[in-house]
């Protein structure tokens, strides 16, 4: 048993040595999941992916599929723009209706009870009819710069919203228009139009919500803190309302700054300019910083239902189910959710914006995108294939792949494909097929980055994906090395010690002298290098170090640290057992401690050379003429340059003073001080020099004054 036990203990330790170089990369929510890229299939707000619609695609459709309505034999119909147009869905196609001329962008439309067909010109205030057996006319032509929203009541009447005057229209059936109300905002961007004609209605620049119960009758329902109201939708006595926390760049009124947008649109309508290139259809929102959805219920209280991460609302509807659907922009998704317990991204299109929803019998029929202009057909039922590419993962290195594992009710195929690109390119891989059920090989070649795609055929969902991977190990280096002295600050007295006197004993002049010396005020000489190096590891390993030495014209390195490596990134060298001269370490950082045997890396970097000098200047040829006044002699040392002369007189104040030629530059300094005026009797003075590594000698000599 205790065998087992020692065994066991041993397994363990082993696993848990190796863990640390084997990492993984996961993905198990919804936040994981929405990294990648999704076609027909649905992420919950658990994390779980399964298949979604089928859909089938419209592209090239110009810059933008504006707007979407369904008409009264529940056939699709959307609007474009650059170049402007009607299309409506006939027998699974896309057949274009309309076409006006001089008119860059269709951006709304509306039906009415007899079948007729409203389409809004962006700029210019015109609003075309197309008459069930296809004729059109301009309807009407109101004196706006923009037409952002049209609807319409049971009684045929038909509903404008408009900018820069925020100004919201009534139109009769005989085309004559009338100002329906005249609001503060800026824009009318949104709006939504009960039976009975109540209209509501939502603005830019203010974020305001009326309710419009007559002409110039109205309700401010909520001001809402975002700047934006971009979508209203009615279900039952609910108000569902698409915000967006701003700073767009929309038209203001005329009387205030003109901004780039409106530039824009006034060179697109006038008519007097020079030819020039095609305008390119303004993008329908300048950069939105986050958009959320608000319902408020029948009592008039208001909450949020959703809000999108890093994405902005464009359109919102709600089907059947009770359902919230919330077409986006930034990412091109369509959400839905279900407000207390559920959210889903339902749709991940190629298009960076989707701009409009269309419903039929309660249940989302039709997505148009903007960047670039695509018509998406939304079937009833679930599609027979979906799939989900996984964001690109980045090791750091060149790795091997181990495992891929996942979680799945059901079966759903695996493929990798790996590369040393951040973004999937020609020159990765091929995708190559997992084969067998869960854990099984990833089979791509070694890389540093990794894709994964994941493919449905039937009825099965997605949990959760792990896919193991080992870093190529990554040899350690070491930036730089610093050689310096121990620091030993001293104080120094300013003056002699109380009640000592001056004597001509020899031991008392040295004694007092070397005392006065190691309370200087400075650093002092060390025999002790301090030796650090800045070292790093690019996969995190941990570091071990050793550090060798050698006389710098000398070949073999002798090592310092023993048999124990260091692990830290310094050492103290105590040089007194080495002679004066100059020496070079160096410093060797191995990963040894997290990798295999045979696996370890090793990097050494070798200092600058440097000087130990441990021997003190001499003061020599110290002679005093005291009839004269005058102190002379040389300081000299070894290997270091004299860089300070000082003297005391009778243990007092050491003063500094210069070398004969005024200059700190050799080893080896004449020096001459002139003595001041000094009682007569013995006196004694030390004369202290000091070289560039902080070596101090003192010379020292006993005059008379007489």
């Amino acid at each position: 048993m205790r065998t087992f036990k020692l065994c066991l203990i041993f397994i363990l330790l082993s696993l848990n040595a190796f863990a640390v170089t084997t990492r993984k990369f996961s993905e198990t929510t919804q936040s994981d999941f929405s990294s990648g890229t999704l076609k027909n299939v649905v992420i919950s707000s658990t994390g779980a992916i399964y298949p979604g619609h089928d859909t089938e695609t419209f592209p090239g459709l110009g810059k933008a599929v504006w707007s979407s309505v369904v008409d009264a034999k529940g056939r699709v119909v959307f609007s474009t723009g650059s170049p402007a147009a009607v299309y409506r869905i006939e027998g699974g196609k896309p057949d274009k209706i309309f076409s006006p001329e001089d008119v860059l962008a269709l951006s709304c439309l509306a039906v009415d009870g007899t079948g007729n067909i409203f389409a809004a010109s962006m700029s210019g205030g015109k609003i075309f009819k197309i008459t069930p057996d296809g004729k059109s006319e301009v309807f009407c032509a109101l004196k706006v710069s923009y037409i952002w929203c049209l609807g319409t009541d049971k009684q045929n009447n038909l509903y404008a919203g408009t900018g820069t005057e925020g100004q919201i229209f009534r139109i009769g059936k005989d085309g004559k228009a009338e100002v329906y109300y005249d609001t503060p905002e800026t824009n009318i961007l949104s709006m939504a139009v009960t039976p009975d004609g109540t209209v509501y209605a939502g603005g830019s620049e203010k974020g305001f919500l009326f309710r419009v119960e007559g002409k110039g009758n109205a309700v401010l329902v909520h001001n809402f803190r975002e700047k934006e109201v971009k979508s209203i939708f009615l279900k039952g006595d609910e108000v569902y309302i698409g915000v967006n926390d701003s700073t767009e760049i929309r038209p203001e009124n005329p009387a205030g700054k003109v901004t780039d947008l409106m530039e824009m649109m006034k060179k697109i309508t006038d008519k007097a300019e020079e030819p020039q290139a095609p305008p390119v259809v303004p993008p329908l929102s300048l950069p939105v910083l986050r958009g959320r959805v608000y319902v408020r219920h029948g009592n008039g209280n208001i909450e949020q239902v959703f809000s999108p991460p890093d994405q902005y609302i464009l359109d919102v509807k709600v089907d059947r189910s009770g359902m919230v659907l919330i077409a986006t922009g930034n990412k091109g998704r369509v959400y839905g959710v279900k407000p207390s317990e559920a959210n889903y991204i339902l749709f991940d299109l190629e298009p960076s914006q989707v701009l409009t929803l269309a419903m039929q019998a309660d249940e989302l029929c039709f997505m148009g995108t903007g960047n670039a202009g695509t018509g998406v057909l939304v079937r009833g039922s679930l599609a027979k294939e979906g799939s989900y590419i996984s964001r690109v993962f980045d090791a750091g290195f060149v790795s091997t792949w181990g495992k891929i594992k996942w979680d799945a009710d059901g079966k759903i195929g695996f493929s990798t494909r790996s590369g040393n690109t951040s973004e999937a390119n020609e020159t990765w891989s091929d995708w190559v097929k997992v084969s067998g059920d869960s854990p099984a090989d990833i089979k791509s070649p070694a890389a540093r980055f990794l894709q994964y795609r994941a493919v449905w055929s039937g009825q099965s969902t997605l949990k959760s994906v792990d896919l193991f991977y080992l870093n190529t190990n990554q040899r350690p280096a070491i930036d730089s090395i610093t050689v310096g002295r121990e620091i030993s600050p001293k104080p120094r007295p300013d003056k002699t010690e109380a009640g000592k006197n001056p004597a001509d004993d020899a031991a008392s002049m040295v004694s007092d002298v070397m005392s006065l010396v190691k309370k200087d005020k400075k650093a002092f000489h060390s025999t002790v290098k301090e030796i650090s190096w800045s070292a790093s590891d690019p996969d995190s390993d941990e570091l071990v170090y050793r550090i060798f030495f050698k006389g710098k014209d000398e070949m073999n390195w002798i090592e310092l640290t023993g048999e124990k490596p260091l692990g830290s990134a310094g050492f103290s060298w105590n040089t007194e057992s080495v002679p004066d001269g100059y020496y070079e370490v160096k410093v060797v950082a191995s990963d040894s401690k997290a990798n295999p045997e045979g696996q370890e890396l090793a990097f050494e970097k070798i200092s600058d050379p440097f000087l130990v000098d441990n021997t003190k200047p001499e003061i020599k040829e110290l002679k005093v003429d005291a009839g004269a006044k005058t102190v002379t002699g040389r300081a000299v040392d070894n290997f270091s340059e004299i860089t300070k002369l000082e003297y005391s007189i009778d243990s007092n104040y050491w003063k500094f003073f210069y070398p004969v030629d005024g200059l700190f530059d050799d080893k080896n300094k004449e020096f001459k001080i002139d003595l001041p005026d000094l009682p007569a009797g013995k006196h004694r003075i030390a004369v202290m020099a000091t070289d560039s590594d902080c070596n101090a000698g003192v010379g020292k000599t006993v005059f008379e004054v007489k």
